[in-house]
């Protein structure tokens, strides 16, 4: 999936306007609209205030991954590299 479509899903998900999310993020209703549009891709500094924002990680913003939880995903990660045995999860 595009990132404008993950934003526009996670941000109605979160029950937020374009303005509300501008206002969390320190950026503009446009700016939003735009990023939601496809028109334009936000700064990595916009980036990881979304992902803060949404406690989701920035691979998930971008549709690299389908796990949206930065805890999780660090855990698969870590399980990945030979830390443990990712049943154990």
């Amino acid at each position: 999936m595009a990132f404008g479509k993950i934003l526009k899903k996670i941000r109605q998900d979160s029950n937020l306007t374009q303005e509300e999310l501008a206002k969390k993020i320190n950026s503009s209703r446009s700016n939003i609209a735009n990023y939601e549009n496809e028109k334009n891709m936000p700064s990595i500094e916009i980036l990881e205030k979304l992902s803060k924002t949404f406690n989701v990680s920035i691979d998930y913003l971008l549709g690299k991954t389908e796990i949206r939880n930065v805890e999780e995903l660090r855990k698969i990660q870590f399980a990945n590299s030979g830390g443990l045995d990712v049943s154990e999860l």
